[in-house]
């Protein structure tokens, strides 16, 4: 029994017995202590809760008459509490996944295993709270946040509800950090377009999205994203004399997880600037993206260039 012993005599023949003395002592307290009284001479078994697990009692019996009279005691019996499960072993948790930290652990050998526990914290030495209880020796931690960390413990628990010691080791798991920004080398004003090169930092960068800020006045701005960009450059064709422009560039993994901006940058267009629509020299089959009201789409060409695309 789990926590517990539970003591069987046969009832005492004579009438007499007014009540048995059940006496406990243990391997590293070898006195022994009453625990407790039975009365009643057909009342022969005693259940004794609150034990220490993986714990060896010994216990015996005495018999109190009515007029007083104690026995000697019973012969001595020994009881082995139940021992806690095995702790878990090589836990494992990710650095590298996308919105997730994925744990894995060796599968229990308890022949009456329930379930494990997964406790997580903040902190290695925080507070740990219970996330799942599963069957499987695996957990994914779905986590909508890029560079997240967290602490781990995992634990058996038995049929018996017995669980296993879990508070000695953690694990650290961490989701993809966000990849590095791009460094914008160059924006300038040339021949009525704007035109924008940056320098890759991260190699995990597959794409890039440029953020354009248009701003009319004070208080009208508009604003339009550019996805897709693969090459490090991008000529904004679609420009009004007179306005600013702020531009931001983003990397992009192939996970779609988006790094922080890079420096912004400013481009004024002055109001005596003459726009014209440029061709290009060697024209190259091109992909041309100008935004849209609402999402940003594709327009004519003469707008807006993202070379490379």
């Amino acid at each position: 029994m789990p926590r517990s012993a539970k003591i069987l005599w046969r009832p005492h023949s004579n009438k007499k017995v007014e009540s048995y003395i059940i006496e406990r002592s243990t391997l590293s307290d070898p006195e022994w202590d009453e625990l407790d009284r039975v009365d009643g001479r057909l009342n022969a078994e005693y259940i004794d809760t609150d034990l220490k697990d993986s714990t060896v009692y010994k216990y015996r019996v005495r018999v109190k008459t009515f007029d007083g009279i104690i026995s000697t005691p019973s012969r001595v019996v020994k009881v082995v509490t139940k021992p806690l499960p095995q702790e878990v072993q090589n836990i494992h948790a990710t650095t590298n996944l996308p919105k997730q930290i994925k744990l894995t652990w060796n599968r229990s050998t308890a022949k009456d295993f329930m379930h494990y526990n997964v406790y997580r914290s903040k902190d290695v030495n925080g507070h740990y709270s219970v996330i799942a209880q599963l069957k499987e020796n695996s957990y994914s931690d779905k986590i909508q946040e890029d560079g997240k960390q967290y602490f781990y413990r995992v634990s058996v628990v038995d049929k018996d509800g017995l669980e296993s010691h879990y508070d000695k080791y953690s694990i650290q798991g961490i989701t993809l950090a966000k990849p590095n920004a791009p460094a914008i080398v160059e924006a300038k004003l040339i021949n009525g377009r704007i035109e924008i090169s940056w320098k890759e930092i991260d190699q995990r960068t597959v794409r890039y999205m440029v953020n354009r800020v248009y701003k009319k006045s004070f208080f009208d701005k508009e604003s339009h994203d550019y996805k897709g960009i693969t090459s490090q450059r991008m000529v904004d064709k679609n420009i009004v004399a007179g306005g600013t422009y702020y531009y931001k560039v983003y990397a992009v993994d192939k996970y779609g997880v988006q790094s922080k901006p890079s420096m912004e940058v400013t481009v004024e267009v002055p109001e005596s600037q003459r726009i014209e629509v440029q061709e290009d020299v060697q024209p190259q089959k091109e992909v041309v993206v100008t935004p849209s009201n609402e999402n940003g789409v594709v327009v004519h060409s003469q707008n807006l260039d993202l070379n490379g695309l």
